[in-house]
């Protein structure tokens, strides 16, 4: 029996809905810092440099819809760990991230 919550997206787009990709934001995002340290020796990328490099590794004909600033911005503060500032990653000035440190003592 086929799965009853799969369509095509001509059927999506009668219907106006829109099934939830496969992929994951957040492993993209880190991704993206993984490609900028490996092959460009950067650790700290402003919010215009991701949202540039998620357009181009991501999006069509990659499957992932187009995000935009502000939602790649709102993704960013809820992995800094929103106000709590405890999540995988950390600002160095305003707009500028880098993955955190992890504590090495233990």
């Amino acid at each position: 029996m086929a799965n009853i919550f799969e369509t095509t997206k001509e059927i999506q787009k009668k219907l106006n809905v829109k099934v939830k990709a496969e992929r994951n934001m957040t492993e993209e995002i880190l991704e993206i810092f993984r490609v900028a340290k490996d092959k460009f020796n950067k650790t700290e990328l402003t919010v215009d440099e991701i949202t540039i490099a998620y357009y181009n590794m991501f999006t069509e004909p990659n499957g992932a819809p187009i995000r935009n600033k502000k939602a790649i911005s709102m993704k960013l503060f809820l992995m800094k760990g929103g106000a709590k500032d405890n999540g995988i990653l950390e600002t160095t000035s305003k707009g500028v991230y880098r993955i955190r440190k992890q504590d090495t003592d233990n």
